[in-house]
């Protein structure tokens, strides 16, 4: 999406979203969009784009998705347990 807009020199980019105007500030800053410097500008500024409750539901969701994992690995290990200990017999 950034090449895009640096593609189209950013019309239709400087919309009210925190993502367009963080792409207009690093143009505007003098960095050509398809450069790295672009990308180390994009990269700097994306810490100022993140939002805490956004970042506390990112977090919440990975350690939910980690238990489900742990859960379903445990499961996995006690069938595992069983199907040796019935093979064993």
């Amino acid at each position: 999406m950034i090449i895009l807009c640096a593609g189209l020199a950013l019309v239709g980019c400087a919309g009210a979203d925190p993502f367009s105007r963080h792409v207009s500030q690093c143009s505007e800053a003098g960095y050509t969009p398809t450069t790295q410097a672009f990308a180390q500008c994009m990269s700097r500024r994306a810490v100022a784009l993140v939002d805490p409750a956004d970042e506390r539901r990112e977090r919440q969701r990975w350690e939910a998705r980690l238990e489900r994992e742990r859960i379903a690995a445990e499961q996995r290990v006690r069938e595992e347990q069983r199907a040796v200990i019935g093979m064993s017999r």
